[in-house]
């Protein structure tokens, strides 16, 4: 709770601000309506000026308008008293202070202590789901590494599904038995060369299985790196492909005997020679 409250400090900050700017506001219009002048505080008392009570100086008015139109302590007292003057814009003024402070500041500044609390708990849940899953899944990881390589490879990694205490300590975190094959076709994918990756160290697998899994969610420095990795492979593609035509090229030189002497020049010399020639203008074609 205390690392819910201090992180929404900032937000709590403004929303008073804001509440108090429109208490002082509002205590302008009403001083200036019911200001009690010269009279002292018991002359208005003795002659029974409640709305010169409440409103007969800007400390009476923001005390009033913060007690009883945002804390809404005897609010009724408050109308009561504006409306025996006669005066309905007043009134309709004390109410539009009610309906912004009371039920608008007041429920926003409650609504962003509750929802800020919250995400800090979840987090503060997550993280430690987090560390008791890889104290659990380190003391497995050290029975299976039998090699002592302090490396995982993809068998050992399948029989982690077979062992109840990891599943155990895996469901926390929402994986279950039917993702170990997800798991392995991401882990031990083969690489830009073919090569499948053979084994895996124990804070590579516990960031990958914290990062992806069920339930996750993608935040955008994860889909910016994803979507430069996507135009990296795509750049990857077009140069293969412009390799393997003029692979082609040179290819389609071989049978015809005319273009033999292009191949020394190089696929450039080739592309060119294989281009279609040019159609004559309309100038050169009429006679």
């Amino acid at each position: 709770i205390l690392k819910g409250i201090s992180a929404a400090m900032k937000a709590v900050f403004w929303s008073a601000v804001l509440l108090v700017i429109l208490t002082y506001t509002w205590a302008i219009l009403f001083t200036a309506e019911y200001h009690q002048g010269d009279a002292s505080d018991a002359e208005v008392e003795e002659r029974g000026d409640e709305v010169a009570m409440f409103f007969g100086s800007m400390g009476k008015s923001m005390l009033s308008l913060i007690i009883m139109g945002t804390i809404l302590d005897d609010v009724t007292a408050c109308a009561s008293a504006i409306r025996a003057t006669g005066n309905g814009f007043m009134l309709f003024c004390f109410l539009m202070y009610v309906l912004l402070n009371s039920f608008t500041m007041l429920n926003m500044l409650t609504g962003i202590l509750v929802e800020v609390v919250g995400n800090t708990a979840e987090s503060e849940k997550n993280e430690m789901t987090e560390q008791g899953v890889k104290q659990s899944i380190k003391k497995l990881f050290e029975t299976m590494d039998q090699d002592g390589s302090g490396k995982i490879s993809k068998q050992e990694f399948l029989q982690m599904s077979t062992n109840e205490d990891a599943m155990k300590a895996l469901e926390a975190l929402d994986v279950k038995k039917k993702h170990f094959e997800m798991y392995v076709e991401l882990l031990f994918a083969p690489g830009d060369h073919g090569a499948s990756v053979a084994t895996l160290t124990f804070d590579d697998l516990l960031e990958c299985i914290c990062r992806l899994r069920p339930g996750a969610m993608v935040n955008a420095l994860e889909f910016a790196s994803f979507k430069q990795s996507v135009s990296h492979f795509h750049e990857g593609v077009g140069s293969r492909l412009s390799h393997i035509e003029d692979m082609c090229a040179g290819l389609s030189a071989l049978g015809d005997p005319a273009r033999l002497g292009d191949l020394a020049d190089g696929p450039e010399a080739i592309a060119t020679s294989s281009a279609p020639p040019k159609r004559p203008s309309k100038a050169w074609a009429s006679p």
